[in-house]
């Protein structure tokens, strides 16, 4: 089951500029680019006419987690 919580859709908010986030892509298999990647939004880099740095275009984003033993739940 996915929690849908974890994403938000880029057309009710985006993320800080220069802050890299997770992306979720459903067209970029026609691309042969992963679906989910990590991407800079705005500021950071070539940003897109999206503005994330990433050839196609998300639908959603989310905030990374943090890594398990880095100060996150066990």
């Amino acid at each position: 089951m996915t929690d849908n919580t974890f994403w938000t859709d880029v057309n009710d908010q985006l993320p800080e500029p220069g802050q890299m986030v997770l992306v979720y892509r459903p067209n970029a298999g026609e691309t042969q680019d992963p679906i989910v990647r990590t991407a800079f939004y705005g500021l950071h880099g070539r940003s897109g006419v999206h503005g994330f740095n990433c050839y196609v275009q998300p639908s959603h984003w989310a905030y990374i987690p943090t890594p398990p033993g880095a100060g996150g739940s066990k």
